[in-house]
């Protein structure tokens, strides 16, 4: 019976084309993106997994009040490591961690900019699990100026040479030498290096002695973590206290006193990828909500295709009728008639298998441009991959066919013989909800994506207080040191392309120094947290931004102690007539600054932050990293050919390194371009996916309708009031489920808007955009099909008996 089955189901698919391709297509949809959504999913939860130790690595953060301002943050102070070994005796290892600054690095005439470098304890290697190809873990790190390189970086560098023992040579004359070649180290980590430089070598440098850190440790297995934070108060006091006094001059208890607060607490390794957005993350990680719109999305086109293939093969139920009569009228049972749909159902899933496989191969470079992976299926090395994909088509096969199978198998013999379809009210209830359900979503998707495209148009649009178009901002400018950066801008500012150009140490959408400054004249001594840009005065002009009131630094040295702050940090610092007041910091009150001017607030952070208190100060040279350059709109190539000139002369040994601003601005929007992306590109699916629902629905109804439409066609009816008419069922499934899908989009919206501080208007617009495209989409599917009907010879289905 089996290959009776089989055979039947083969013909049956072959007979029927048109129902085959289009189940085919739809089924190949919802499968290549289930396929994808599980290769996405499964590295995003593979992400730490591969050290030994996983489940029993923590990472210490911080949080807490810092001068009216929260903050949480990956960072702690460098001591911190030490203390816990010590204090703490459930902590087997502990590691610390820093990031050094973009760097050259050269081995004889080989010389590369690196952007991978971490300072590490050499116990890094009892923390995580990085093997290594040649060298001892226990002394690679050991000694000052030692450096573990990856099997890449080795190759790079050395070639087919023996990398243990050479010598590489930074640009500050660091000469470091190569203890150890590391596996290369697995892209679904929260961090990644291609150089471990030993940390002894610059942890006593004065900027980091009393510094920051990312600190790594291991528990005991099973180790109740509640007992570790019971101790984190007290081992918190003892860690700051020397950090408050140098700061601050201020005793741990004085400083909480003050409404300060500062507190660690242990955040799992496991947890870092997907559920940690701290300040100073060690790399931008995922979100868990980027991830489940990612898989609701899949699941979502997996329902849709699901509940389209039931919809079409009900509708084709009336072209099998006379089918089942006979074949019940020969002796068969209802089960075994289930059993044969149920066959042609798994058959056309695998079929769908077979195309979703090659669609996947085909989107898969697609699909990582828009998550930002690199994907790749592994058919045969992942022992679970093929025998996963064979249980989806079955349980495919069967969800989606049980419904049809029962409705084809209940047909009575007689009636169905004499022609006359046996109609259920039950069964056309269940199909049109199907139906409804299936444009409820596509409606909420697509509403989605309008609304995203709006905030995504809002953000671009946003008048941010600058202006952030054609400003090139050049990096690593401290290469040349004092005055030479100055010689560099001015050289620069020679060249007619160039309208103006400022030095800094920060730039909008960068980090910048947090500090804390108390106004002379308050008499509680309030502390209060002020982002702090150290710029050259030529800043104010460059970016076009606008004084409230004031004036800009005038380029004298001896307007050191003048700062200039925003609108918002005179309101919070409680300043009536700013102009002329001063402030200081806590612990250095006899060296106050005074306030020359004030700017009109501007968003120097994304548009997730509220405007938060600014000053500006006048660089000492010291503190600059960037060269912010304004140019003409007409000579943009000829601009950036004479800027790389310049840079040549400037630091030859360097790369001309740099990025626009407004590209760097949409870079701070990447979950919510992705997402964008992703909702497009669902919403295409989607409808076109809902577009063959409604082409079965529509089949369904003219099938059930031949007659009538014949007889309305003797008696003169035209072809578009059959049209009208067969339609009227269609527009009333899109009003239902258009009254159902806005109020939900507009809720799922509205929560979503929240993570923005500014935030556009959802407005009638796309409702009325989705509304209108749908319903010209439904309607042109469904009349086709029903045009193609209504002009065929109306004497046919009236001789049908």
């Amino acid at each position: 019976m089996v290959k009776n089955y089989l055979k039947i189901a083969l013909r049956n698919l072959s007979r029927y084309k048109g129902y085959t391709i289009i189940n085919v297509v739809g089924l190949a949809i919802g499968l290549a993106c289930c396929i994808l959504i599980v290769l996405f999913i499964q590295d995003e939860f593979s992400y730490d997994r591969h050290h030994q130790k996983a489940h029993q690595i923590y990472r210490v953060c911080s949080r807490g009040i810092w001068g009216k301002d929260t903050f949480n943050q990956a960072l702690t102070p460098t001591t911190l490591a030490q203390e816990m070994l010590t204090m703490c005796p459930e902590v087997q290892a502990a590691t610390r961690l820093i990031y050094g600054l973009d760097i050259n690095i050269r081995y004889k005439e080989r010389q590369f900019y690196e952007t991978r470098y971490i300072y590490a304890d050499s116990s890094i290697f009892d923390v995580f699990t990085i093997p290594l190809i040649k060298g001892d873990p226990e002394t690679a790190l050991s000694k000052p100026y030692s450096i573990v390189i990856t099997a890449e970086i080795a190759h790079k560098y050395f070639g087919t040479e023996d990398p243990i023992g050479k010598k590489l040579m930074e640009e500050d004359g660091g000469e470091y030498t190569i203890t150890g070649v590391a596996k290369n180290f697995p892209l679904n980590s929260h961090f990644h290096f291609d150089f471990l430089a030993s940390l002894i070598t610059v942890i006593d440098l004065p900027s980091l002695a009393q510094g920051v850190s990312w600190t790594y440790l291991v528990l005991a297995q099973d180790y109740p973590l509640t007992q570790l934070e019971a101790k984190l108060p007290a081992l918190t006091e003892k860690v700051i206290s020397p950090y408050l006094k140098k700061l601050f001059g201020l005793p741990y208890k004085d400083f909480v006193a003050r409404g300060n607060q500062y507190e660690f607490y242990m955040q799992p390794l496991l947890d870092i990828h997907l559920r940690s957005q701290l300040s100073y993350e060690l790399e931008a990680n995922s979100n868990e909500a980027y991830v489940s719109v990612i898989i609701g999305l899949g699941f979502i086109i997996l329902i849709i295709t699901a509940v389209n293939f039931m919809n079409l093969a009900t509708a084709r139920s009336a072209s099998r009728s006379r089918e089942v009569g006979m074949r019940k009228v020969l002796g068969s049972n209802k089960w075994q008639l289930i059993r044969q749909f149920l066959t042609e159902s798994i058959l056309l899933s695998l079929i769908s298998l077979l195309v979703a496989l090659t669609l996947v191969e085909l989107v898969l470079p697609h699909f990582n441009q828009i998550v930002a992976k690199e994907l790749t299926i592994d058919y045969f090395h992942t022992w679970y991959f093929l025998p996963s994909l064979l249980g989806i088509i079955v349980c495919l096969g069967l969800g989606a066919g049980i419904y049809p199978a029962f409705v084809l198998s209940s047909f009575l013999p007689l009636t169905v013989m004499q022609g006359k379809l046996h109609t259920d009210l039950r069964n056309i209830w269940i199909r049109r909800g199907l139906l409804t359900l299936q444009l409820v979503i596509t409606f909420i998707i697509l509403l989605s994506a309008f609304i995203l495209a709006n905030q995504l148009q809002f953000i671009r649009d946003k008048n941010l207080g600058f202006k952030k178009e054609r400003i090139v901002i050049i990096k690593r400018v401290y290469e040349g040191k004092g005055k030479k950066q100055n010689a560099f801008k001015e050289a620069v500012l020679q060249h007619p392309p160039v309208l103006r150009a400022s030095l800094s140490n920060s730039i909008p959408g960068r980090g910048f120094n947090q500090m804390l400054f108390t106004p002379l004249a308050d008499t509680t001594e309030e502390m209060y947290s002020v982002r702090v840009v150290y710029a050259d005065h030529d800043f104010i002009e460059t970016y076009q931004l606008k004084l409230a009131a004031g004036r800009s630094f005038s380029g004298e040295q001896c307007e050191g102690q003048s700062i200039i702050i925003n609108e918002t940090a005179a309101k919070v610092l409680q300043l009536n007539d700013a102009l002329g007041k001063q402030i200081a910091y806590p612990e250095h009150k006899q060296k106050s600054f005074t306030i020359i001017g004030i700017l009109k607030d501007f968003h120097f952070e994304s548009l997730h932050q509220v405007i938060r208190p600014m000053a500006l100060k006048l660089t000492t040279g010291m503190e600059v990293r960037y060269l912010s350059v304004r140019i003409s709109p007409e000579n943009i190539e000829q601009a950036m050919q004479l800027l790389k000139e310049e840079w040549l002369k400037y630091s030859p040994a360097h790369p001309f390194q740099y990025f626009f601003l407004d590209k760097h601005f949409d870079d701070l929007y990447k979950f919510e371009i992705r997402t964008s992306d992703l909702f497009t590109t669902g919403s295409i699916l989607i409808i076109f996916i809902a577009c063959l629902g409604l082409f079965g629905q529509t089949s369904f109804s003219i099938q059930q309708r031949t007659k009538e439409i014949g007889i309305r066609k003797v008696l003169g009816a035209s072809v578009w009031s059959i049209v009208f008419l067969l339609s009227k069922e269609i527009v009333n499934l899109l009003a239902c489920a258009n009254l159902l899908a806005w109020p939900i989009a507009y809720l799922l919206m509205q929560r979503w808007l929240r993570h923005f501080a500014y935030r556009s208007d959802i407005g009638i617009w796309p409702f009325v955009y989705t509304a209108l495209i749908t319903m010209a989409i439904a309607l042109i599917t469904a009349c086709l099909q029903t045009i193609k009907i209504t002009r065929a010879n109306p004497v046919a289905p009236l001789n049908y008996d």
